[in-house]
């Protein structure tokens, strides 16, 4: 596989027996159940949401993506306490 190759010099990997993988991936022997929004969020991806629609809509535990109000307000907070002169 090419993408494997071209990272190959970043990879650390050692020997290891299958049970301790198994351990901490049972999935390797059962697949696991899917997600029940996975059809709709499959349907956005190919529809071309872009990667903020598919965040706002499927956090995933991720903070938000601020918005141009977020930043704008960070900003002046940052001005008004005497940083980003």
């Amino acid at each position: 596989m090419r993408a494997i190759e071209e990272i190959a010099d970043a990879l650390v990997s050692d020997p290891s027996e299958y049970a301790s993988v198994l351990e901490g991936n049972p999935s390797l022997e059962r697949s696991p159940a899917p997600h029940p929004d996975r059809e709709t969020f499959m349907s956005a991806l190919s529809s071309g949401a872009g990667a903020a629609e598919l965040r706002r809509r499927w956090p995933l535990g991720l903070p938000p993506e601020p918005t141009v109000a977020d930043r704008i307000g960070r900003r002046l907070l940052g001005l008004l306490k005497g940083r980003n002169r």
